[in-house]
């Protein structure tokens, strides 16, 4: 069974998931991240400022900062206007198993 059928241009880069088992799904070329639940139901989604006029589609990497529901995400321009951070809250706490963040 499939959950979700991503579509448009580029589709799911990279996803991380939270302490509550959501997972965030970054998504190449639409300027947005994806949150799904553990049943793969879409719960909600973050959407880039400025997508809606083109620019900071190419969203490719996130973190969650540990200990927190601070989510931070990478995201690009097509047009020339180089690459931006960008926060926003999540669903549940960074999971503690995350390797990057391990000592």
């Amino acid at each position: 069974m499939i959950p979700h059928r991503f579509s448009g241009f580029g589709g799911p880069d990279s996803a991380i998931i939270d302490d509550d088992d959501n997972v965030y799904v970054a998504c190449f070329g639409a300027g947005k991240v994806m949150v799904f639940n553990m049943l793969g139901n879409l719960i909600g989604q973050v959407l880039i400022p400025g997508r809606e006029a083109g620019y900071m589609l190419s969203t490719l990497t996130m973190a969650i900062v540990p200990g927190t529901n601070d989510l931070i995400i990478g995201a690009g321009d097509f047009a020339g206007r180089g690459a931006w951070l960008f926060k926003a809250r999540t669903f549940g706490k960074s999971w503690d198993g995350a390797y990057q963040f391990q000592k």
